[in-house]
């Protein structure tokens, strides 16, 4: 890669993060008290950006602009245990949304090389099929890893944070043995609390990218 193509490439690493930033700014609290853990969740769009950098940088570098975001703001916020689990959840929620990307860029074969170092001749074509394709990979990625992080670790983490337990405990076994919660019935508030949410932020984060992807390929790179 020479020293212009790299320049732009660092360019578009710290805009990209910086635009995930920006967007995540502007959280919606979430509307429907689905479960007892509901209330802690807030609906942003800062994954668009991440899509962006997906098609526009790659895969690698669209990690480093996921980490440098989490890093940023925490840098902003302060690196105490709620912020750092809350950039943890983060950070997961953004890799699980990659991976349903790529899931679905396979299967409609849409896998194509960065608009970085080529940009497609062919305007992107996005069809019912591929809405319903990336609606279901992306949603299900992030409700699945959602569910498999909040379950174990994250939810049980905050909740003796904030005081719900005698002592800090780091994963789901512990708290259950400190609360009145079973392990069923701990998946089951889990569950109804956080797939909602997320049904609704993957397929949101979905229909605004696949309206401006087909129009990326116009931007100078």
């Amino acid at each position: 890669m020479n020293s212009y193509l790299n320049l732009k490439r660092v360019v578009y690493i710290v805009a990209l993060a910086a635009i995930s930033i920006v967007l995540g700014l502007f959280e919606i609290p979430w509307f429907v008290l689905s479960g007892p853990f509901s209330s802690f969740l807030r609906l942003d769009f800062s994954e668009v950006a991440i899509l962006v950098a997906l098609v526009t940088l790659g895969y690698k570098d669209t990690m480093i602009v996921v980490v440098l975001r989490s890093f940023v703001r925490l840098t902003f916020k302060g690196f105490i245990p709620e912020h750092l689990i809350g950039d943890m959840i983060a950070v997961i929620a953004s890799i699980s949304i990659i991976l349903g990307f790529y899931l679905a860029a396979k299967i409609t074969k849409k896998n194509q090389k960065p608009y970085l170092v080529e940009v497609p001749a062919e305007t992107q074509i996005i069809t019912r099929k591929d809405y319903a394709i990336y609606g279901l990979f992306i949603t299900a990625s992030l409700s699945i890893s959602m569910i498999i992080l909040n379950f174990i670790i994250t939810t049980p983490l905050l909740l003796s944070y904030y005081g719900l337990t005698e002592r800090l405990t780091f994963h789901v076994f512990d708290f259950v043995s400190l609360t009145d919660y079973s392990i069923s019935t701990f998946l089951w508030a889990v569950i109804i609390s956080y797939t909602p949410f997320n049904i609704v932020k993957g397929l949101s984060v979905m229909l605004i990218f696949l309206m401006i992807w087909p129009r990326l390929k116009y931007i100078e790179y």
